[in-house]
């Protein structure tokens, strides 16, 4: 029924995670995604950015959204989360959510890459 949600994590740098995302992420897959994330921090303390890639997700829903906003308040005032190749579905419910307000939307991934890797620490 539910497509899964696959996930691959790439270091970019010492304070840069770039996470891929292919499928759906809803109410089942969101805590696969939260796990990946906390291993991720857990292993490199240093990280104040995170940049899902979400040109392969399909959906998203509350649960989903809700994963981004723990992301953000976890990293806190130093932090950044931003999101690249959205769909413009998704980007309407990023949107629509209020989320754009604190969570940078980027179409390119390697231009955000490097706009994130030139951000001051």
């Amino acid at each position: 029924m539910n497509a899964p949600l696959d996930v691959k994590t790439e270091p970019c740098g010492e304070t840069l995670l770039l996470i891929r995302l292919h499928g759906r992420l809803d109410s089942t897959t969101s805590p696969m995604l939260e796990l990946k994330i906390k291993e991720a921090l857990d292993e490199n303390s240093n990280l104040k950015r995170v940049l899902f890639a979400c040109g392969g997700l399909h959906y998203i829903s509350s649960a989903g959204l809700s994963v981004f906003l723990g992301l953000v308040r976890q990293l806190g005032g130093a932090g950044e989360v931003s999101l690249s190749e959205v769909s413009s579905s998704i980007h309407k419910v990023v949107k629509m959510a209020g989320f754009t307000k604190f969570i940078n939307v980027y179409d390119d991934t390697e231009k955000a890459i490097t706009t994130l890797n030139g951000a001051s620490s």
